[in-house]
C-alpha cells in the first residue's frame, strides 16, 4: 500500500485490488481531530495503533538501507534483528544518564 498525504492510498499490485473500495474517512485536520479526540475522550483516525506500526516499518527500512544486500530478520515482539548484529546496533542509541528508556517487551 501507498499512502499518499495529497490524495486516497493506493493498493498494490493495482490488477490484485482494482474491485477493492477505500473508503474514505471524513474529518477536519490533524491537528482539530487531535484536540477533540483529547477533550471528548475518544480516538483519532490516526492514532498510536495506526502510527506506531507505521514508524516501526519506516524506521526499519531506514536500517535497512545502511546494511544493503541483507534482508533483515525482524523479531517485532523482542524489538531486534536477528541476523545482522551490525543492523541491530543501529536500531538505538546511547542515552545520558538518567535518560535510559528500557523498551517494553
Amino acid at each position: 500500500m501507498v499512502l499518499k498525504h495529497y490524495a486516497m492510498p493506493q493498493l498494490y499490485p493495482v490488477e490484485k485490488f482494482s474491485s477493492y473500495e477505500i473508503k474514505e474517512v471524513p474529518g477536519s485536520s490533524h491537528y482539530h481531530d487531535w484536540v477533540d479526540a483529547a477533550l471528548n475522550g475518544t480516538q483519532t483516525t490516526d492514532n498510536f495503533d495506526y502510527a506506531g506500526p507505521l514508524t516501526e516499518t519506516v524506521q526499519l527500512g531506514n536500517v535497512a538501507t545502511r546494511v544493503p544486500g541483507v534482508t533483515l530478520l525482524w523479531d517485532a515482539p523482542a524489538v531486534r534483528i536477528l541476523n545482522s548484529p551490525e543492523a541491530h546496533r543501529l536500531l538505538t542509541q546511547g542515552y545520558r544518564a538518567g535518560w535510559m528508556i528500557e523498551p517494553v517487551v
